[in-house]
Formats: C-alpha cells, structure tokens, sequence
C-alpha cells in the first residue's frame, strides 16, 4: 500500500522544479504539480476534502497521512476540467496513488 505523507506550513509555500515540472505545497495537506502544458494537478487529503481524512479536522497536526487523496486538473487560465475518470465531477475523490498517477500521466497529454 502507498501513504501519501505531507509535513505542511500552512503560511509558507515551497517550490522546487523537477524535470521541467513544479511541485507546490499547500496548505490542505496536499500539492499542486505545475505540468510543462501550463495544467495543474491538484492533490488534497486535509480534512473536509474527498479522501480518507474527510471527517477529520485536527488541523493541530502539521502531518497528516492517508491512502487516498481529492486530485481536481486545471487548465492554463486556471478553469477546472472535467476528465474522462468522474464523468459528474470536475474533483475526483478517493484516489488511491496508481489512481493519482494516470490523472497525471492524461493531464501531461493535454493541448495547452
């Protein structure tokens, strides 16, 4: 199984480029991945989002575990996409991290 594990500060966010992608760390106990198409994909697993930790608002914890996580696309101008994985819903929740990698994978083939 995989643990999706952040160690989060809520006022500062930290970025690092990796091979021509951003990473960007928010304050949901999550990520944004900056894709080389100008999309952005967004993980989540704080409390209140579509993930294992839906119920839990501990928000004391700067840690926060969970098998699954909430992962939203956006395109360029910033407009939330529907994806082929929820028909009904520009935010897919409970994805597990093999889930979260084929978003990706589609996101990253998307036309600017």
């Amino acid at each position: 199984m995989f643990d999706i594990r952040s160690q989060e500060n809520a006022i500062i966010s930290a970025s690092a480029i990796v091979a021509g992608i951003e990473f960007e760390s928010t304050s949901q106990h999550g990520f944004w991945i900056h894709l080389s198409n100008g999309y952005i994909i967004s993980v989540q697993w704080g409390g209140g989002t579509y993930s294992d930790n839906h119920n839990s608002f501990d928000y004391r914890n700067i840690s926060m575990e969970s098998k699954t996580a909430e992962v939203a696309v956006m395109n360029p101008a910033g407009d939330f996409v529907q994806t082929p994985f929820e028909p009904n819903d520009d935010v897919i929740g409970w994805q597990t991290m093999e889930q979260v990698s084929k978003i990706v994978e589609w996101a990253s083939k998307l036309e600017a």
